[in-house]
């Protein structure tokens, strides 16, 4: 019976953990979806998951999420840039990777303020949100800094990070 405990506790804990994941990617892809929708008038789609057909879309008024199977490491937000200004893709670059800082800040600086107590249900809440934080402060770093993933990049081998895009685009010609 121990055994059979300690499997379902496992099991129990990769649940958590890739839905902590897939809650960050669904966040930071927010991010850029938000401000797309703020400086475009057009439809703002996030994808998640890699597989080639659609397996599901929600739409939220201008806001389409489809959902490509479940790989709680992948997204992308897509929008029009036909007529944003090269500071307004920026931004929209930008606010996937500062919607992760501001988020992982955030929840260290609550698991900070959280007391220990004997309860395991708090310890355990005070763990997973220290988790997400660290996640989303990862997640911060990696598509902040400026390179094209490597092939063994889960999702993203061969693909520019935000920080790449950003500084193309500035080296590209002056910021409008």
């Amino acid at each position: 019976m121990e055994f059979i405990k300690i499997i379902l506790e496992i099991i129990l804990n990769i649940i958590l953990f890739l839905m902590i994941f897939q809650i960050s990617t669904i966040i930071h892809e927010f991010g850029h979806a938000l401000l797309a929708l703020i400086l475009t008038k057009k439809n703002v789609k996030i994808t998640l998951g890699r597989n080639n057909e659609k397996l599901k879309r929600i739409s939220l008024r201008r806001l389409d999420i489809e959902l490509k199977g479940f790989n709680p490491f992948t997204g992308s937000a897509h929008w029009n840039e036909s007529k944003l200004t090269k500071f307004q893709r920026i931004m929209i670059l930008a606010g996937g990777p500062i919607v992760s800082l501001v988020l992982g800040i955030v929840l260290l600086l609550i698991s900070r303020n959280m007391q220990d107590k004997l309860l395991i249900e708090i310890i355990l809440l005070k763990e997973m949100i220290i988790l997400a934080g660290n996640y989303q402060l990862v997640t911060f770093i990696s598509t902040s800094i400026p390179i094209i993933y490597p092939k063994w990049w889960v999702g993203y081998g061969d693909y520019p990070s935000d920080g790449y895009q950003i500084i193309k685009l500035m080296k590209a010609n002056k910021i409008n």
